[in-house]
Formats: C-alpha cells, sequence, structure tokens
C-alpha cells in the first residue's frame, strides 16, 4: 500500500489526526500496534513523535538516494532549526509545517527532551557522511543515536516525573539499542545490497578473514 501523503493545508484536525494515526500504522505496524496499550491521550502524540523519527530516517536513506548525500545533510541541518522552531514555540512553515505545528503542541503538553530528538539527526548524520562501523563501541554509539534516542523520546508519554525520566533514560536507551542491534542483524544483505552500509562492526569480520573493501 501507498504511504499517506500529507492532507492540504487547511483541512480539520480530525483529518489531520488521521494522516498522523494512518502513517504510522502503515511504517510500523508493531509500534503503532504496541501504542495501543498506552493511555488514549498519549497515543497520538506518540504518532506524531514517530513521524517525526521516520522523516529523519528517510533523509538518510530513500531521500539520500534520490537527492544525493550531500543534499540530504543540508536537509538535516534545515529539519533541525525546524525542531529548534517547534521546540521553542515558533514552528515554522514549509514543507513540515504541519508536523512542527503539532510537535510545538506535543512539547508544550509533555515537555519533550530535546537532547534524544537533536541526537536522531547526528544518527543520521553519521550515515550520510558514510562513517564506519569500526569496533562494538561505534556499533553501541550509533545505536545510541538512531534507537536510544527513540527510547529516551519516549519517556514523557510513560512517566511525568522528571526524577523517574532520569532514572529510566538507561533502561529506556538500552531497550532501544538492543533492538537496533537486532535489526542490523537482520538487514545484513538489505543495508549492503541497497544503501552499501554495514553496520557489523569492521574489526569482528576482519578477525574472522572477510573484508567488505
Amino acid at each position: 500500500f501507498r504511504a499517506p501523503t500529507p492532507p492540504p493545508a487547511g483541512v480539520s484536525r480530525r483529518e489531520q489526526d488521521r494522516f498522523f494515526r494512518r502513517s504510522f500504522r502503515h511504517h510500523s505496524r508493531t509500534f503503532s500496534l504496541a501504542t495501543r496499550l498506552l493511555p488514549r491521550p498519549v497515543q497520538l502524540p506518540v504518532a506524531v513523535l514517530y513521524h517525526y523519527c521516520r522523516t529523519v530516517d528517510t533523509l538518510a536513506d530513500e531521500r539520500s538516494a534520490e537527492i544525493g548525500a550531500d543534499a540530504a545533510l543540508a536537509e538535516v541541518d534545515a529539519l533541525e532549526a525546524g525542531l529548534d522552531g517547534a521546540l521553542a514555540g515558533r514552528p515554522p512553515g514549509g514543507e513540515h509545517a504541519l508536523l512542527w505545528r503539532r510537535f510545538a503542541d506535543v512539547h508544550a503538553r509533555y515537555g519533550l527532551d530535546p537532547h534524544p530528538l537533536r541526537q536522531l539527526l547526528d544518527g543520521a548524520r553519521w550515515d550520510l557522511r558514510g562513517r564506519t562501523v569500526q569496533t562494538r563501541a561505534d556499533l553501541l554509539a550509533y545505536a545510541d543515536l538512531v534507537a536510544g534516542s527513540v527510547g529516551a523520546a519516549m519517556l514523557p508519554f510513560l512517566v511525568r516525573d522528571g526524577a523517574d525520566r532520569a532514572r529510566l533514560d538507561a533502561p529506556a536507551r538500552a531497550l532501544g539499542n538492543a533492538m537496533q542491534i537486532t535489526n542490523v542483524l537482520r538487514d545484513v544483505g538489505e543495508d549492503w545490497r541497497d544503501l552499501g552500509r554495514c553496520y557489523l562492526p569492521a574489526d569482528d569480520l576482519g578477525a574472522r578473514g572477510l573484508d567488505l573493501g
């Protein structure tokens, strides 16, 4: 099925909500299904967060294949500027205007942590700059940027107390990292064939006589 397209400007908030929910289900059936176990008031805000994450991921993968890494890096910078505006309560217009308006609303209500949201952008930059995974420490660092960050970003929807968020940051990241490493192992062939990327540590491959160069 084709991914839902953002609704045109001026549509009702209900139609906007429908877009975020449909996009969430289309791109992540398991995550969106799991979100139904959360209290109903946070389900749509989580879908908005997911749309942000998906937008960043698309820049690192599909978009870079379309326009090249340098142009995609420029779009990552523009996305970071949009994020800063939304978090400051001044959502910009343009291509992602709907996302930024909703993101500003979600931040005003839940107090999102900017750090993991920016880490996700740094994860995209890692890919777009062609940085390799040389060691297991590199793999864990990459996983924390692109997945541990998502675990941390979810905490405002799960706990409201700041002390609880700080206490749960490490285990939330550990869960995200474990899921990312699982994805790396699952997608070795696809990542290499479609993107020319390998996230298995080069040191481990070399120790086994493998060289992807």
